[in-house]
């Protein structure tokens, strides 16, 4: 049994308590160990339908994610009321212009499925986001987590040329969030991963691309935190523990 976070849920729970708003996208789906853990406890990573109901009630400003069976098979009736009552819905990414037209105000929040991850590099993660930096401007701040998973479930796979592909797209989404920090420089940015997977190695020689992941396994190899904006300070020129960068956060 592998238990969620909380330090990553308590941020997301200071942030509201502070009357941000706040946005959860992420290509994989909102039930993950990532999203789940910025948003709900639970005892254990797979009790899935507990946890996307959860995440429904914590009434998000913006949620996306992708697999709408995930989403709406597993809910219970009061998660499902909640999304009736207070969410425009996208069912698919196809229907975000839809969707957003008949909210035009933001009076309310917004769930849209997007999209899974892909071996393919693609915008639509960037697309999402420039979504939610829109809906979450407000006097007050957000705080927004978007989660690019492909570097990680094709380290699993030991498929390289998918890691390569997912690296190009957490980019892309990189530059959409950058873009917008440009008119909003008091926003902070941190790009991080929790852990790295498949265990890329140096070639050597002629070696094949495909012969650069060394396991299927999470590594305990350091992962980088990079950090620009207003309180980036507080991450500068440091080794620390991943718990930490909630503190950071909290002191940002």
């Amino acid at each position: 049994m592998k238990a969620v976070s909380t330090v990553k849920a308590l941020r997301e729970e200071l942030a509201a308590c502070q009357g941000k708003k706040i946005g959860i996208v992420t290509d994989d789906k909102l039930s993950g160990a990532t999203p789940s853990g910025f948003t709900v406890h639970n005892a254990s990573r797979y009790n899935s339908s507990e946890i996307i109901s959860a995440v429904i009630k914590t009434r998000a400003d913006v949620l996306m994610g992708e697999d709408y069976n995930s989403v709406f098979g597993p809910i219970d009736s009061e998660a499902r009321k909640i999304i009736d009552d207070e969410y425009v819905v996208a069912k698919d990414f196809k229907h975000f212009g839809e969707a957003l037209e008949s909210d035009k105000d933001g009076q309310k929040k917004f769930l849209g499925i997007m999209d899974r991850y892909s071996s393919v590099a693609t915008d639509n993660l960037a697309l999402a986001t420039e979504v939610a930096l829109d809906r979450l401007q407000n006097e007050n701040g957000f705080f927004l987590m978007i989660e690019s998973c492909g570097t990680d479930k094709f380290g699993q796979n030991n498929n390289i040329v998918g890691k390569l592909n997912s690296v190009v797209t957490l980019d892309r989404t990189v530059a959409a969030v950058l873009k917008f920090m440009e008119k909003n420089p008091d926003t902070l940015l941190i790009v991080t991963s929790d852990h790295d997977t498949g265990g890329v190695k140096l070639p050597e020689g002629d070696e094949k691309l495909s012969s650069l992941l060394t396991t299927k396994e999470h590594t305990a190899t350091p992962v980088r935190v990079f950090a620009v904006g207003k309180g980036s300070e507080y991450f500068a020129d440091k080794t620390v523990d991943n718990t930490d960068i909630a503190k950071f956060l909290i002191a940002a």
